[in-house]
C-alpha cells in the first residue's frame, strides 16, 4: 500500500506500507517500478521508504516480491498512486466595462470571473479577496461564482487554487480601480484682478473612457487664501461642468486645478494643475489738485496747496477695491533749483480719491502724481503744473491751470508759468505745460529764455505775450520712466487775463512749440483765437 492508500501524491518520495506471511517465514523483500528491474534484496519489514519513477506526473505503479527462508520467491505484488507536482492554474477574466492594465478600471458592475485548470488531479478549490492596494494579503473568500465589487476604491485583487492532490498555486494578483475618474481643467487660464473668469472640468469615466453625467465639480487656485468655488451645474452629458468667479485676489502667477469629490459609484479625483495668472487691473489717476495759488500777501512766499488726485479704474463692469491704492505727489522747480517736494503714500478712499497738503514755495512747479506699486492695479502717471505766486509791482504774467484738449486722453492739457523782466530788461522765470496719450505723458519745460522775451499788448492791458527755449520729455505712463527728451525747442504762448476787465469773463490762452528744426510740433489755439481755461487763472500785472 502507497502513502497508505492515498490517491494522489504531491512527491515522488513515498512509503510503502507492506505485509506478508508464509509457512517457513518471510525472509526478505524486494522492489521495483516496473516489474523488471528490482532493487537488491532485502530484510522484509513492514514499511519502506521509496522513490517513484521519474517520468513526470501521472499514474506510478509499485512492484514487490518476497523469499521465504528456504529460498521460494513469491509472485509480484503492486499498487498504484497518481502523482501529480504541478498546482494549478487560474485565469481571470474581467467583464465589461473595463479599460487598461496595471491598473485596470472597472465599474461597480463589472464582473471578475475565475476559471482554474488541473491536468493531473483537477481543482479542489478556487479563492480570492480584494485587498487596498499595497496593504498585503488579509483574508480569503471561497470563488463559487463571478462577482463584482460595488465599492469604489484601488484595489489588489488576489486569486489562487489548490487541486486534490494538495498542490497550491502561487497566487496572483492584478491591481484594480473600481470607478476610476480622470477630470481635465479647461477653462480660463488668466484675468483681471476683480474681473470675472470662468473656470470649467470635464469629468470622464476611466473604465469605459465615456464622460459622466450629473456630478459636482469644485475648482481651486492656490491663492492665500485659496480661491474655491463649485460648478453651478451638475456635469453635462458632455461631462462638463463651469462657473464664474470674481478674481478678488493679489496680482500673480498661480495654478488652479479642477476636483471630483466621489460617491457611492465613482472615485474622487483631481486634474493636473495648470497655470493660471492674475493680471493687474488697469487704473486711471487724474490730478484734481490746485493749479495755481496766491500767497496770503505780496511778503509771504509760501502757500498751503492742496494736492489731490481721482483714481478710476476701468469700466468694465466688475470694480475692484480702491482702498488697496496710495499716491504720491512730487512737484519739482521749474527752474531745477529747489524748491522740491515728494509726498507718498497717500491713501485712496472707496471713491478713488486721495488728499494731501503741502506747504509749498512762490514758484513754478512741474510734477507727477502717481499710483505707487501694489499687487493689484497697473501703475499710473499724470502731469502736474502748479504755480504759487505772491503780489507785486513788477510787470508781471503768471498763470497755471487746465484747457480742453480732444486728443489728450483726459480730455485736458496742463501749464503754468510765472514771468518776469530782469534787471537787464530781459525775460526771465519759468514755463511748464503737459498733456497726456494713451501710453505717455508729454512735458515741456522752459529751460531758456535766450531768444525769446516778454511784451504786453492789448488796448486793455490784459494781453501778453511771452516765449523761450524748452525740453520736451516723453515719459512712460506705467512707469514714470523718461523715454525721450528733445533739447533747444522753443514754445510761445500768448495769453488773455479775460477777467482783468470783466470779472464775469474766462481767461484765455494759446500755445505754440516748434522742434529744433523749427517745425511745428504742437499748436494749440492761436494768438487770434485763444482758448478758454476750463480751470485755473491767468494774473498780468504791468
Amino acid at each position: 500500500m502507497i502513502n497508505s492508500d492515498d490517491t494522489y501524491t504531491t512527491t515522488a518520495s513515498v512509503t510503502l506500507t507492506l505485509s506478508a506471511s508464509d509457512a517457513n517465514g518471510v525472509a526478505e523483500m524486494r522492489f521495483s517500478n516496473d516489474d523488471i528491474t528490482y532493487s537488491t534484496w532485502e530484510s522484509y519489514g513492514t514499511s519502506k521508504a521509496w522513490t517513484l519513477t521519474d517520468g513526470g506526473d501521472g499514474t506510478k505503479s509499485v512492484y514487490v516480491e518476497y523469499r521465504d527462508n528456504a529460498g521460494v520467491v513469491s509472485s509480484s505484488y503492486s499498487d498504484d498512486i497518481i502523482l501529480d507536482t504541478t498546482a494549478p492554474s487560474t485565469t481571470l477574466t474581467i467583464g465589461t466595462p473595463k479599460s487598461g492594465s496595471d491598473p485596470t478600471y472597472v465599474s461597480t458592475a463589472t464582473t471578475f470571473t475565475l476559471t482554474p485548470s488541473d491536468v493531473t488531479s483537477s481543482i479542489g478549490s478556487t479563492e480570492y479577496q480584494f485587498v487596498e492596494h499595497g496593504a498585503g494579503l488579509g483574508t480569503w473568500t471561497t470563488y463559487s461564482s463571478p462577482f463584482i465589487k460595488t465599492t469604489p476604491g484601488s484595489y489588489d485583487l488576489y486569486y489562487r487554487s489548490v487541486d486534490n492532490a494538495g498542490n497550491l498555486e502561487t497566487a496572483k494578483m492584478d491591481w484594480i480601480i473600481v470607478g476610476g475618474t480622470t477630470i481635465s481643467y479647461g477653462g480660463g487660464t488668466s484675468g483681471e484682478y476683480s474681473d470675472p473668469v470662468t473656470l470649467s472640468g470635464t469629468l470622464v469615466d476611466k473604465a469605459t473612457s465615456q464622460p459622466i453625467e450629473g456630478k459636482t465639480i469644485s475648482f481651486s487656485i492656490n491663492i492665500s487664501p485659496v480661491l474655491t468655488a463649485s460648478g453651478d451645474d451638475y456635469t453635462d452629458s458632455n461631462g462638463e461642468a463651469s462657473t464664474t468667479v470674481l478674481l478678488m485676489r493679489a496680482a500673480g502667477s498661480y495654478t488652479v486645478t479642477a476636483s471630483f469629490a466621489g460617491d457611492s459609484t465613482y472615485l474622487g479625483c483631481s486634474s493636473d494643475p495648470v497655470a493660471f495668472t492674475i493680471n493687474k487691473e488697469k487704473v486711471t489717476i487724474y490730478y484734481t489738485g490746485h493749479e495755481f495759488v496766491w500767497t496770503a500777501g505780496p511778503d509771504i512766499h509760501t502757500a498751503s496747496v492742496q494736492l489731490s488726485a481721482l483714481c478710476i479704474e476701468q469700466n468694465d463692469g466688475y470694480p475692484g477695491d480702491l482702498t488697496k491704492l496710495q499716491v504720491s505727489f512730487t512737484l519739482d522747480n521749474v527752474d531745477a533749483g529747489p524748491p522740491h517736494y515728494t509726498i507718498v503714500h497717500i491713501p485712496v478712499n472707496s471713491l478713488g480719491e486721495a488728499y494731501a497738503t503741502q506747504e509749498a514755495a512762490d514758484v513754478t512747479y512741474s510734477g507727477l502724481a502717481s499710483i505707487e506699486l501694489n499687487d493689484y492695479y497697473l501703475i499710473d502717471y499724470d502731469s502736474i503744473s502748479l504755480t504759487v505766486t505772491t503780489g507785486t509791482e513788477e510787470q508781471t504774467v503768471t498763470g497755471g491751470g487746465w484747457i480742453q484738449d480732444k486728443l489728450s486722453v483726459n480730455g485736458k492739457d496742463n501749464f503754468g508759468f510765472t514771468v518776469k523782466y530782469n534787471k537787464k530788461g530781459d525775460a526771465k522765470g519759468s514755463f511748464v505745460y503737459s498733456y497726456r496719450t494713451e501710453d505717455y505723458i508729454w512735458q515741456v519745460k522752459s529751460n531758456s529764455w535766450r531768444g525769446g522775451g516778454l511784451s504786453f499788448t492789448g488796448k486793455e492791458s490784459n494781453k501778453a505775450f511771452f516765449s523761450g527755449r524748452c525740453t520736451i520729455q516723453q515719459i512712460d505712463r506705467e512707469t514714470g520712466e523718461t523715454l525721450d527728451s528733445m533739447g533747444n525747442c522753443r514754445f510761445l504762448v500768448d495769453i488773455t487775463d479775460v477777467d482783468l476787465v470783466d470779472p464775469h469773463g474766462t481767461d484765455t490762452i494759446a500755445f505754440l512749440f516748434l522742434d529744433t528744426d523749427g517745425n511745428i510740433w504742437r499748436q494749440i489755439g492761436s494768438f487770434e483765437s485763444q482758448i478758454e481755461l476750463g480751470g485755473g487763472n491767468i494774473i498780468i500785472h504791468r
